[in-house]
């Protein structure tokens, strides 16, 4: 018999919504559940794989060295051997990961070197300044940032991680602010082709000129979202301001980074003629 079943993936902390049909004991479809209030229907490709996983009838572990218990090595951490046994005594197949046994025999460049500056990336260079220098005035670059209290959304809901002053704002360098009028701490209006929210500004020397900084995670004002902790913590959502039509040109994906945006304080927005002239 078919059935749906409603489920959050286990994948990794954002624990999105989806909806699995099986017919007995076989899944036959994963797709994201649009009723979760915060994935609203989203899902990565690595949920859709969760069949996959469910269908094996191997039990794949991946373990990596922590240097910190082990030394460096993972077979002399604590009860390593014994934890592997009852593994594979369960019918499982273990997959080891030691980083110390995998580089660099696991490169394939001909000088055994991570290479960090490949040739397609700096002959991408030209493009890039070409680019920024089209911008209008006033445009800055806009770029997402993570955090250690909030790993993902989920964890705004506990009230250990969230206490403190707001970490959903609008990082600025202090040039920037200076030049559109914005201060510490008061609420700024941040506009893109996508839409435009408003966030608490937080002057920092961190950013370089040019560019702004909005967290990613937040935005748990929305209706139909059951966090009580998160919705007094709300922040706003770095989603509403991402053209979803904006693509990275080398690699054809979604580019989630770098997005033009303006930013002007709340209340009238300035003259253009306070704005600078574009650079590169």
């Amino acid at each position: 018999m078919v059935v749906t079943h409603h489920h959050s993936c286990t994948l990794c902390e954002a624990t999105c919504g989806i909806t699995v049909t099986t017919d007995g004991d076989r899944v036959v479809d994963i797709r994201g559940d649009e009723h979760d209030p915060i994935s609203r229907g989203y899902i990565c490709p690595k949920a859709t794989a969760l069949a996959d996983l469910h269908h094996d009838p191997d039990l794949f572990i991946c373990i990596g060295a922590n240097p910190l218990v082990s030394n460096g090595s993972l077979m002399t951490a604590p009860n390593m051997r014994r934890r592997l046994k009852m593994l594979r005594g369960r019918g499982g197949r273990v997959v080891v990961i030691d980083p110390r046994r995998r580089l660099p025999g696991r490169l394939y460049t001909k000088d055994r070197k991570i290479h960090l500056a490949p040739g397609e990336y700096l002959g991408d260079l030209d493009r890039l300044r070409g680019r920024m220098e089209a911008w209008a005035p006033g445009e800055l670059v806009l770029i997402g940032r993570r955090q250690l209290r909030s790993s993902n959304s989920w964890l705004h809901n506990s009230a250990r991680l969230v206490k403190g002053k707001p970490r959903c704002t609008l990082l600025v360098n202090p040039a920037d602010a200076e030049r559109y009028g914005l201060a510490d701490g008061e609420p700024a209006v941040l506009s893109s082709a996508a839409g435009q929210v408003e966030v608490p500004v937080e002057v920092t020397d961190e950013m370089m000129p040019g560019v702004i900084s909005l967290p990613h995670g937040w935005g748990h004002g929305r209706p139909g979202v059951w966090l009580g902790v998160a919705s007094k913590h709300a922040g706003v959502s770095i989603n509403d301001v991402t053209d979803e039509q904006f693509v990275d040109e080398l690699t054809g994906t979604a580019a989630l980074s770098g997005q033009r945006v303006t930013v002007r304080a709340v209340g009238p927005p300035p003259s253009e003629a306070a704005w600078p002239a574009a650079s590169s």
